[in-house]
């Protein structure tokens, strides 16, 4: 089998760094990867909002 490749998006930082990694630390790195998606993922609780929050216009594609 070989090396995957890193995606291009990649910064070079976690692509030299990243396959210096042992097993173990991989997979705790994926949990936290899958956890702060999961955290970055979730819907956001209106009654949590400050009083002062005010809609952001994403219409721009952003």
């Amino acid at each position: 089998m070989e090396e995957p490749s890193p995606p291009t998006s990649l910064p070079k930082y976690l692509e030299e760094g990243l396959p210096k990694q042992d097993t173990e630390t991989l997979h705790e790195i994926r949990n936290y990867v899958e956890a702060l998606i999961e955290y970055r993922d979730q819907s956001v609780d209106i009654e949590e909002l400050p009083k002062t929050a005010e809609p952001v216009d994403e219409s721009d594609g952003a």
